[in-house]
Order: C-alpha cells, then sequence, then structure tokens
C-alpha cells in the first residue's frame, strides 16, 4: 500500500512537472501583445467529436460483449465504457479503467476471465485504428519529416492492413479454428470465439477497423477544434503523426491521464510544422478539459451507484 502511495506521488509530481515544462513554452509577453481572439464555438465542436467518439467506442464494446454471450443492453455496456473511462481521468494510464468495465460487466470467476478478454479484444482494435492513423500520417509528412516518414509510414499500413486481413482469413481456417477453440475451452473461454470472430474474422474485421479508425480521428479532430478556437490552421499531417504517438505514450504510467505529456508532446511535434508552442500548450490544455468534460457521464454513474449502494 505505501508503495503505491508512493508511486502514485511520483506520477503526479511528474504530471505537474511536466504541466510546469510546457508552460515554460508559453510566450506570455506575445500572448499580452496580441490579444487572443478566442471563438467558443469550436470547443462545443471538440466535445460534440469526443461525445460521438467515446459512444461509438462503448458501443464497439457493447457488441462484442454480447456476441461473447453477454445479454445486458447496449446502453449499458455504453454506461460502463464512459465510467471506465472517467475513472482514467484519475489514473496513471488509459487500462484502469478497462478493469473497471471488465469486472462489472461480469460476474463470476470464469465470466470475469471472459470479460478480460473481450475488453482486450475492444483494446486491440482502439489500438490497431490508432496506428494506421499514425502510418497515414508518416506517410504524408515526408515534407516535414524527410524520406524516411514516408517510407516507414507505408510499411506499416502495409504490414497492419495485411495482418488484420490475414487474421481474417485464418480464422476461417480449419486448422486454426481446431487448435484455438480447444485453447479457449481448456480456459473455459469458448463462448469468446464468437467475440473473436466478430472482431476479427471476415467480413467483420474491415467494419472494425474502418469503425476504429473514425473513432480515433473524431479525437483528432477534437484537437483540430481546440487549435481553430485560438485562431491556428491546424496540420492535418502534423496531428496524425502527433496524436497517436501520444495516445500510445499515454498508456504508460508515466503522467496522471496524460497531463503535461500530452503539452509537451504535442508542442514538440507541431514546432517542426511551424505551429507556435505557446498556442499548442493552450490547445492542448483546453483540449485536455473538454476531454474530462465529455467523460462526466460517468461521474453520474458512479454517483448513482454509490447511491443505491451496488
Amino acid at each position: 500500500m505505501l508503495k503505491r502511495r508512493i508511486w502514485t506521488a511520483v506520477r503526479i509530481l511528474l504530471s505537474l512537472a511536466l504541466l510546469w515544462n510546457a508552460g515554460r513554452l508559453i510566450d506570455w509577453q506575445a500572448l499580452q501583445d496580441t490579444p487572443l481572439d478566442i471563438n467558443p464555438a469550436w470547443f462545443l465542436l471538440a466535445l460534440l467529436c469526443l461525445v460521438v467518439s467515446n459512444s461509438l467506442a462503448g458501443l464497439r464494446w457493447g457488441w462484442l460483449m454480447r456476441a461473447g454471450g453477454f445479454k445486458a443492453s447496449l446502453r449499458r455496456y455504453t454506461s460502463l465504457y464512459f465510467t471506465g473511462g472517467f475513472i482514467n481521468q484519475g489514473l496513471p494510464t488509459t487500462l484502469g479503467g478497462d478493469g473497471y468495465r471488465a469486472a462489472q460487466a461480469a460476474h463470476g470467476e470464469e465470466r470475469v476471465r471472459k470479460s478480460v478478454l473481450i475488453v482486450a479484444l475492444d483494446r486491440s482494435l482502439g489500438l490497431l485504428g490508432n496506428l494506421l492513423l499514425g502510418a497515414i500520417g508518416l506517410a504524408a509528412a515526408g515534407d516535414v519529416l524527410g524520406l524516411w516518414a514516408p517510407r516507414l509510414g507505408w510499411a506499416a499500413l502495409i504490414v497492419l492492413l495485411l495482418g488484420i486481413l490475414s487474421a481474417g482469413v485464418l480464422l476461417h481456417r480449419p486448422r486454426v479454428l481446431a487448435w484455438l477453440e480447444p485453447l479457449l475451452t481448456r480456459f473455459h473461454l469458448h463462448e469468446a470465439m464468437a467475440a473473436i470472430r466478430r472482431a476479427y474474422g471476415w467480413p467483420f474485421n474491415v467494419g472494425q477497423l474502418a469503425l476504429s479508425v473514425g473513432i480515433h480521428f473524431l479525437g483528432i479532430l477534437a484537437f483540430g477544434c481546440c487549435m481553430l478556437a485560438f485562431g491556428l490552421m491546424p496540420p492535418i499531417d502534423g496531428l496524425l503523426v502527433g496524436m497517436p504517438a501520444l495516445v500510445l505514450l499515454i498508456m504508460l504510467p508515466i503522467s496522471i491521464s496524460g497531463w503535461g505529456l500530452r503539452e509537451t508532446t504535442l508542442a514538440a511535434v507541431l514546432l517542426l510544422w511551424g505551429v507556435s508552442p505557446s498556442l499548442t500548450v493552450l490547445a492542448s490544455v483546453s483540449f485536455g478539459a473538454i476531454n474530462l468534460i465529455s467523460w462526466l457521464p460517468g461521474m453520474y454513474r458512479l454517483i448513482r451507484k454509490k447511491k443505491h449502494g451496488h
């Protein structure tokens, strides 16, 4: 317990240090000399993008859970997804809330095991969508990053697409099924086979990939809206490079919900596109606040659950 508290304190201090470092990037004198013409309508559009993105991700998880034999409504799964996302806002990684929704969606040890597997499937689909957008960003960023970026981007894009298409083919091969199904049965996860097929089997994998890309692209659009609110024209290829990289970094237990890490990372990346670090930090802080607001429906469920004592 003491170790956990110490480690949590270290992460909080690291987040504060990163935010302080990001604050140093802001040229306060220049901001005073050039008053900002902030358009709050873009913040509202950013919030809409994030709410839609979170809702689609919750529905995706719900579809997988129902395919795996769980019978709750899609509304309940979406509500649990928002609750898990809200919990993540106070944790050092984006994975903490996954354990919560996996446990809350199941009852009994075997069902929890199956629920954890389906949550992992959902998380892997999201990761694939994020990586695909990052690969597209690298492929489009040759003018800024150099020739290595398009080469790496196209190579990663081809590998990812071939990988998910191959998974769809393999899940229809009798030999693969003859190996996979007994393995799942051994761990009492045989019902999860339907969820695996819904995630990666042909032709579901194509739709799942498109949905995952769309979910993450809405997050990128939300950050672009925060930049537009401060009068910045967002470089789409720069955001396609920076935001997917940031998603991967936030999964590491470095800071609390990415605060500080997000601001310093995006300021450094977008500087390559000539974007002012001062305004990038302001847009990033705004994005973080709007992201927190987008998860507030999850807080309502937590309060209601505590009130009713279950």
